[in-house]
């Protein structure tokens, strides 16, 4: 899908008008779906959230256990700030690390953008099994009264992996609208004219995840202070919204 409808990127000029217009352009132009899946993400979070809140026997049941690392309700507050503030050094290793993530990542992404030709109902349970996951680990810090140093921990890559799984959702919601709902068009006509925006948003996706992989497998191991971690986040997260907000505004060239 990517090969067929995406622009070309290839060198110089195409690669500025890709990052500088086409890509906030094609994010706005599916601002709706933008939408909905984050809103399948928090709802997925709020409600883990509140069910391992409630009662810790749930995260077992929402984390798998190859996810579920060291963390556990058997884990301990000492436990839980060891895992949080451990700094790692060795930038072979870091890279190494981001590498595994930014595959990792990408998968879990993709699927969320082709389960789009189901119809897009398993894209907004993806998303929200992802929400879900989410909200429980949040869960889990809370009650041992480390919930600002989770946020932290996480937010710092978070708000750039989380986004640019939203983004591929929403890439995916829009490809099952053109499929099941193509209006007067052909749904080859509805993916012909509309194919380059979702293809855009779902490359931009990929980078998206390529610096979320960097400041998760680098700055996340090598800043071990919640203040720091925190505002990083909210400065990406600054970045990101003007960014797709107000790039690419004026008028095409």
């Amino acid at each position: 899908f990517l090969t067929i409808y995406t622009r070309p990127l290839a060198i110089g000029g195409a690669v500025r008008e890709f990052l500088a217009r086409s890509l906030p352009r094609a994010v706005r132009f599916m601002r709706v779906h933008f939408f909905i899946a984050l809103g399948a993400l928090l709802l997925g979070a709020l409600s883990g959230f509140l069910l391992v809140y409630a009662d810790e026997g749930w995260y077992p049941v929402i984390i798998p256990a190859g996810l579920a690392g060291d963390r556990g309700p058997a884990s301990t507050r000492e436990d839980l700030l060891k895992i949080l503030f451990t700094k790692e050094h060795g930038g072979i290793s870091l890279l190494t690390f981001a590498n595994l993530l930014f595959s990792n990542n990408t998968l879990v992404s993709l699927l969320a953008f082709g389960l789009g030709f189901l119809g897009g109902i398993p894209t907004l349970l993806l998303t929200f099994a992802n929400g879900l996951m989410v909200g429980a680990i949040l869960a889990l810090h809370a009650h041992r009264g480390l919930g600002l140093e989770f946020s932290g921990w996480l937010l710092i890559h978070g708000v750039t992996e989380l986004g640019a799984i939203v983004l591929f959702a929403a890439a995916g919601l829009k490809l099952g609208e053109l499929i099941l709902f193509p209006g007067r068009r052909s749904r080859a006509d509805a993916l012909s004219l509309d194919g380059t925006a979702i293809g855009e948003v779902a490359v931009g996706g990929v980078l998206m995840l390529l610096v979320a992989a960097v400041l998760e497998g680098v700055f996340r191991q090598t800043i071990a202070n919640t203040d720091e971690r925190l505002a990083i986040a909210f400065a990406t997260l600054a970045l990101w919204t003007v960014y797709f907000t107000f790039a690419g505004r004026g008028r095409r060239p």
